[in-house]
């Protein structure tokens, strides 16, 4: 793909909404012919003198029939027209909802091309088109600016209503253990969250207490309950060795055995309310354990997953809940990611299907970046995040920059500090951004992202990944399910080699996938 255009066509041809630019020499053609995904169908004649003002638009009329006979999709666009003068004069000065008239210099500036009203555009139609004309005369329109989002507003009011509905969950009465369960940003989370403030309300003499796998998690829980003070928040390593017990995660067999040597040493029971929050990631013995410090006849134990998204463990803990009365709440509406990512993670690999996908907010189309390295993969997503904070489409708190290896994010930091960008470092020794109003952007692996959402996630090497039948682990591919599902509106992701997932996006429609080349599609230094 060619992404530059002569010296002759305005900038404004370079619009995120202009799909391409097509320039032409043959004489039964429009000179120029732009595709637009809000403007429709626009065919630009030239003329040396303003005299031939009626030969001119007869001629392109003709042209504009003469290429509707060759390629019939443009029946489906209707034409606007465009004629410029290439004289002297500053000023022609004709402009209406079909057709301008321009001198060279209007032409050049676009003013009249930003003020085309909009129209319904069949986008599929210029897909059509775009395929048919011929490569040599076509030069798509690729200066990438930056992610934009329209409707995040619309969408952010529409959560918080959603927020408090997924808290009514907080409220069920239950005798024994609670269950939770849902797709990726169902509410889980915050309906337990909202589970402990409820019952500390209502209890406050009682012990609450919630655990979770990381440490990055235990900061965004603690930001949810900080203002209960008979809240804890603690990861199951501190949990038990604040207990003096000790668990290995090497194996569910050493588990096991430190499971037996707690229960031995004895397990003090004095937890009025336990909640866990990601629990597919537990072993088994690590939930009988927490079960084992529960205070029976009081506020039980809560349960909060989705076994789609365990990255430590090939299955959720269930045989930990035998003989328990297990009381189950399904929230079965996706609205965090829109449908757009949810169908994205669902292309990657037939197991990432997302229950309730209809249901989910409609958003943005997916930003597919291939780059020819590594550092160049590290180079995309700095750029993509600087292009965000200084057009203030985010602020840089709600900017989640994804690692799939480990290995990838220092290269990532490097840049972000010669960008003068400030970067919180999830497992790092750092504040975490939680705790406090910085505005940093968050730079993490997949797994110490695990329970956490940003408003756009930019998702480095998801051809690192190997889908689900072809892993050691399920878990291991379960990386790009969650990865993705971090993101609430925008999703940008990066890779260099065209593996089994990534060959399964090249037939999506441009609705859901924008395929992009760095830097050849990039306004570097722009």
């Amino acid at each position: 793909m060619v992404d530059k255009v002569d010296d002759g066509t305005p900038p404004c041809f370079r619009d995120p909404s202009v799909f391409l630019v097509c320039h032409s020499q043959f004489s039964d053609q429009p000179e120029v012919i732009v595709l637009d995904r809000v403007r429709g169908c626009i065919a630009i004649a030239v003329s040396n003198n303003a005299k031939d003002d009626a030969d001119i638009r007869t001629s392109l009329n003709l042209r504009i029939l003469e290429v509707t006979k060759r390629i019939s999709e443009f029946e489906r666009l209707p034409f606007r027209r465009a004629i410029v003068y290439q004289g002297n004069a500053e000023s022609v000065g004709r402009v209406g909802k079909e057709t301008v008239v321009l001198s060279r210099s209007e032409y050049l500036s676009g003013a009249w091309f930003r003020q085309l009203p909009s129209i319904d555009v069949d986008v599929s139609a210029i897909e059509t088109i775009a395929a048919r004309l011929h490569s040599s005369l076509v030069f798509p329109s690729r200066a990438r600016k930056g992610a934009s989002d329209a409707g995040k507003k619309d969408r952010a009011a529409e959560r918080v209503v959603l927020d408090r509905l997924q808290a009514s969950a907080a409220q069920v009465e239950v005798p024994d253990v609670l269950l939770i369960t849902g797709p990726p940003g169902s509410g889980k989370t915050l309906a337990l969250a909202a589970r402990a403030r409820w019952y500390s309300h209502l209890h406050p003499e009682w012990k609450i207490q919630i655990v979770c796998y990381n440490r990055s998690l235990q900061s965004f829980l603690h930001s949810l309950v900080r203002r209960s003070a008979n809240v804890e928040v603690a990861t199951f390593t501190s949990f038990s060795r604040s207990r003096a017990q000790v668990f290995s995660n090497l194996s569910n067999e050493a588990a096991l055995r430190d499971l037996a040597k707690a229960r031995k040493q004895g397990i003090m029971r004095d937890i009025d309310l336990l909640l866990v929050d990601e629990w597919q990631d537990f072993a088994a013995p690590w939930i009988e354990y927490c079960l084992d410090t529960v205070v029976k006849g009081r506020g039980g134990a809560c349960f909060a997953g989705d076994e789609k998204q365990a990255l430590y463990q090939e299955s959720p803990p269930v045989s930990a809940l035998q003989h328990r009365d297990v009381v189950q709440v399904v929230l079965d509406r996706p609205y965090r990611s829109t449908k757009q990512i949810l169908q994205f993670t669902a292309l990657l690999d037939e197991l990432f299907q997302t229950d309730g996908i209809d249901l989910s907010l409609e958003g943005e189309p997916i930003d597919v970046i291939h780059a020819g390295s590594w550092d160049e993969q590290a180079e995309a997503a700095v750029w993509e995040a600087r292009k965000l904070i200084e057009s203030g489409e985010r602020n840089p708190d709600q900017i989640g920059i994804i690692c799939s290896r480990k290995s990838i994010v220092s290269r990532v930091t490097g840049l972000l500090e010669e960008a003068e960008i400030e970067y919180e470092l999830l497992g790092s020794s750092s504040n975490s951004k939680y705790e406090g109003s910085l505005e940093r952007v968050t730079v993490s692996t997949v797994h110490s992202a695990k329970g956490l959402e940003f408003d756009v996630v930019i998702l480095l090497g998801l051809d690192a990944i190997k889908p689900v039948a072809d892993a050691d682990l399920p878990q291991k591919s379960r990386v790009a399910y969650v990865g993705p599902t971090r993101a609430r509106d925008q999703l940008i992701i990066t890779f260099t080699k065209p593996t089994t997932m990534i060959r399964r996006l090249r037939n999506a429609p441009q609705a859901l996938i924008r395929h992009w080349e760095f830097p050849d599609d990039f306004q570097i230094g722009g």
